[in-house]
């Protein structure tokens, strides 16, 4: 681990850049791919399970993930994610060279491909905090929200253009080559380890119940926890059910859908860029809690506009992305500070995998009711949950003091008899 006066900004701005071709090369393929399965089949069903497929690794692997990588040289799980994931695409456009691809293949590939994006994505998170100094965590998570919104604007239209010119096997070539530039600053400069690294003795169980009861005994642990899990359950079908909203309530088309995700995207990057910027208020908890209220406040408000109310709706698409890279991008830099380095691989992937469990069984359930009574119940009771739960949330001093609190908490075990 490297203290914080001693940490330089410019090896991780150069494997940030690395990593940044990776993003495009990997969402412009994710977007081919689905297009493919689209235009391909026509299937609905086809699309579904493909999803499924994309989902599963982040619900039921992404703790044991989060273990491995505690246990391993971050350096390499980075390394041999982005390998592995650009050999699969080797294969896959090798099949469709000699027009041999089946659509198990390409689900098969989706599985995959997330399975390494979860090896990926908790190594980097984990190691973020020992290459970036502390007061930098939540303008690094700002950039991560803006650079992922920034992608989505840019990849999309480009897979669809490339699409019209290029074969499918010239198009996974490009997330080849952008896999190649990501791992040539990691390998060349390297990623630091936490000082206690986990010992193999243990088995991945007791290692994963290990980063379960950090968590939980953070101060109101389980309230946190809770809240997370029921908000994702109750806010991913309201966001889902968006373009059905559109159509039914609003009487638009794909003109109207597609404005509405370009505000969003933009407030996204415009919300990355100012924390980025900014870095968020000093209790990073507040940041998150007073976001995510504003948030709940606009699901509600959308949820509840008239028939001509489309105007305001792309407002609040836009104040909806402004708010997420603030929220979460605090939240996560929050638990980057307070998380022993060697405990981060588990921490993350435990509150990806809880958030991720929600969204297919929120989505289930949403299916029937919404086609009962329509999806506006979902915004309205997504949006009063999440607006209560923070305001909840902003009253309780432990929540809100959380840092201090684990901060002298680790000072106190730190110091000697006499020092105390």
């Amino acid at each position: 681990m490297v203290d914080d006066e001693n940490k330089s900004l410019w090896p991780f701005a150069l494997i940030y850049v690395g990593q940044a071709f990776s993003l495009f090369g990997s969402t412009l393929v994710q977007f081919s791919l689905v297009w493919y399965l689209t235009r391909s089949s026509g299937s609905a069903s086809v699309l579904a399970i493909g999803t499924i497929m994309a989902m599963l690794p982040t619900i039921f692997l992404a703790p044991f993930a989060g273990a491995f990588v505690d246990r391993w040289s971050r350096k390499w799980v980075l390394i041999i994610s982005d390998a592995l994931t650009a050999l699969s695409l080797v294969f896959l456009a090798f099949l469709f060279l000699i027009n041999s691809v089946a659509i198990w293949h390409i689900y098969f590939i989706m599985f995959f491909r997330s399975l390494m994006s979860i090896f990926h994505t908790t190594a980097f998170q984990a190691s973020t905090s020992l290459m970036v100094p502390d007061k930098h965590l939540a303008r690094v998570g700002g950039l991560n929200q803006a650079l992922v919104g920034l992608m989505n604007i840019l990849a999309f239209p480009a897979g669809a253009i490339l699409m019209e010119f290029l074969p499918m096997y010239g198009i996974l070539s490009i997330d080849v080559i952008t896999a190649i530039v990501a791992v040539i600053p990691v390998l060349t400069l390297g990623v630091p380890q936490p000082k206690e690294r986990v010992q193999k003795k243990e088995s991945l169980l007791s290692e994963m119940r290990e980063g379960l009861n950090f968590l939980l005994e953070l101060p109101r642990g389980f309230f946190l926890f809770v809240g997370i899990m029921t908000v994702n359950f109750l806010v991913t079908p309201a966001v889902t059910l968006i373009p059905l909203y559109i159509t039914r309530h609003f009487n638009g088309g794909a003109f109207e859908y597609a404005w509405a995700e370009a505000f969003f995207g933009v407030g996204l990057i415009t919300g990355g860029i100012v924390l980025g910027v900014w870095g968020g208020l000093k209790r990073r908890m507040l940041t998150t809690m007073l976001s995510f209220f504003v948030g709940g406040v606009v699901l509600t408000l959308i949820g509840t506009l008239p028939p001509d109310g489309y105007r305001i709706l792309l407002v609040s698409c836009f104040i909806l992305g402004f708010i997420i890279p603030i929220g979460g991008g605090s939240f996560f830099a929050m638990l980057q500070s307070i998380a022993p380095p060697e405990l981060h691989g588990r921490t993350i992937s435990l509150v990806n995998a809880a958030s991720a469990a929600m969204s297919p069984l929120g989505l289930a359930i949403a299916g029937p009711i919404t086609d009962l009574i329509g999806p506006q119940i979902w915004f309205v009771t997504g949006g009063i949950t999440m607006s209560s739960l923070s305001a909840l949330a902003l009253t309780i001093r432990e929540i809100t003091h959380i840092e201090e609190t684990m901060h002298n908490r680790k000072n106190n075990i730190n110091q000697t008899p006499k020092e105390k």
